[in-house]
């Protein structure tokens, strides 16, 4: 598993907003109101897409936790299934915490990357090195997407 160290930052990187934003697409929100949920789903491709991807499922989660104390975490993941034996096989993880104060007049944001698929290295690393895996996967679910090649199987247990 690769693993960055945690940063403390003003602003989201590119590769954080796109990991964020591939994740939450492939989700449909919750319907109701509050501000502490987690929504999943599951998606299958086909076999000739099996080498692009460790698994055959992908499933995607989003849980976010908020409350009153000007604090909320978000946590994005994306994992690599087997569905014979439902399993994953490899996942990226974006955790996010946030601070807010004044108002939201001024807030800190801790965020890190967690990677873990066969020929990844098992190592702690600087954010830069785990967005460039990070980045490598998205890129893959991305060419699946466009050519219409991950089906919904359904929310995810």
């Amino acid at each position: 598993m690769s693993d960055s160290y945690p940063t403390i930052q003003d602003e989201l990187s590119e590769v954080q907003k796109e990991f964020m934003g591939c994740v939450e697409m492939h989700l449909d929100p919750p319907e109701h109101e509050n501000p502490t949920y987690a929504v999943h789903a599951l998606y299958r491709f086909a076999d000739d897409e099996r080498e692009q991807l460790p698994g055959d499922c992908v499933r995607f989660t989003l849980s976010i936790q908020e409350d009153e104390s000007q604090i909320s975490e978000r946590h994005h993941v994306i994992e690599f299934i087997s569905a014979k034996t439902k399993k994953p096989r490899g996942w990226v993880r974006h955790r996010m915490k946030r601070v807010e104060a004044g108002s939201g007049h001024f807030f800190w944001t801790e965020s890190r990357f967690e990677v873990a698929a066969p020929g990844i290295p098992e190592q702690r690393a600087r954010e830069e090195e785990v967005e460039g895996e990070v980045r490598l996967f998205l890129d893959k679910i991305r060419v699946l997407d466009r050519q219409r090649k991950l089906i919904e199987v359904g929310p995810a247990a």
